[in-house]
């Protein structure tokens, strides 16, 4: 059995397999805890996607509290900001906030109830939101392409909100005749962050030839510009390949590796299996002689992804 983890290494900012703003955020925490040490638990402000279980709001609250652990004892995850108590240490986690979230961490702060010490969104996040911003102000209905979970799209329909919009998802190209727009309407089309074109691009050819005015603004971070095209390739050249996602954040991935099957038709392409950790490995999807490949999603460490696959070599008395 050939197996095998992709190297991501070459991938502008990613650093032992994690994302730009992941990678970022380590930084700045160990920056801080330079200075910074407390005896009280920290709470992080950090979204998780629709439909998460408890069993991987535990994982990630897990990795924050590893990620804290030289500046507080404990680290707390929120995703709703009435949740934090009054005079404790605050992170804004790295998938940012709604503008109404963030005004009310400002007010709390100017009233010297809450002690802000770092903001660690994702520069991605914030050009994210800057294109619907743009796009929302020059009067353009938002459309956002991209998984219905997606873990942003509460802060991007706060910022909607702003102008009395709505944001309106098509994740596939029939969820476009479900959208409540004449033909002339105006459409203005953002992608998530964790998303590349080309799994966007049917539903934008939809939209293009449903709607005469359509403007699109790639807001795909740099770490899904490569992260995607790696996982065509190896579907392209591998038996099988396990997808490793804490707190289902990688399902794009996935997505990608089986739209590339459906093209191939009759061809080649792997088999993936998408798991949070390697107790969920099943030996009945490694044959002997199988190819695999190992890729990890935006958050999952490079150490996890080599422990994946020491365990399916163990399966089988042949490795490389």
């Amino acid at each position: 059995m050939q197996v095998e983890v992709v190297d991501l290494s070459k991938v502008p900012g990613v650093q032992d397999s994690l994302c730009y703003g992941i990678a970022r955020t380590n930084q700045m925490a160990d920056k801080k805890a330079a200075e910074f040490q407390t005896d009280q638990s920290l709470y992080v402000y950090f979204h998780l996607p629709a439909g998460s279980t408890q069993e991987q709001r535990d994982r990630t609250q897990d990795t924050l509290r590893r990620r804290y652990l030289k500046m507080a004892p404990d680290t707390k995850l929120v995703d709703k900001i009435q949740d934090v108590p009054d005079n404790v240490p605050f992170v804004m986690g790295t998938r940012g906030a709604s503008p109404q979230t963030r005004e009310e961490i400002a007010r709390r702060q100017g009233a010297g109830q809450l002690e802000v010490l770092m903001d660690t969104t994702c520069p991605y996040v914030t050009t994210q939101e800057t294109a619907a911003r743009k796009l929302l102000e020059e009067g353009y209905q938002l459309v956002f392409c991209g998984l219905p979970e997606y873990h942003g799209l509460p802060r991007l329909r706060g910022l909607a909100q702003l102008y009395d919009k709505e944001v309106h998802v098509a994740h596939r190209p029939e969820d476009v005749a479900k959208l409540p727009f004449k033909r002339v309407t105006r459409i203005g089309v953002i992608l998530q962050t964790t998303w590349h074109m080309s799994l966007a691009k049917d539903a934008i050819a939809e939209l293009v030839s449903t709607f005469r005015e359509v403007r699109v603004m790639d807001t795909s971070c740099i770490d899904s510009l490569a992260r995607v095209p790696a996982a065509r390739r190896i579907a392209e050249e591998s038996d099988v390949v396990v997808l490793v996602d804490i707190g289902k954040v990688a399902r794009y991935l996935e997505e990608e590796i089986e739209e590339t099957a459906r093209r191939a038709g009759a061809g080649k392409c792997a088999t993936v299996h998408r798991i949070e950790n390697k107790s969920q490995l099943s030996p009945e999807w490694f044959a002997a002689d199988s190819k695999v490949s190992i890729l990890g999603g935006i958050n999952v460490h490079r150490t996890v992804l080599d422990e994946v696959a020491v365990t399916i070599r163990g399966f089988h008395q042949f490795s490389t």
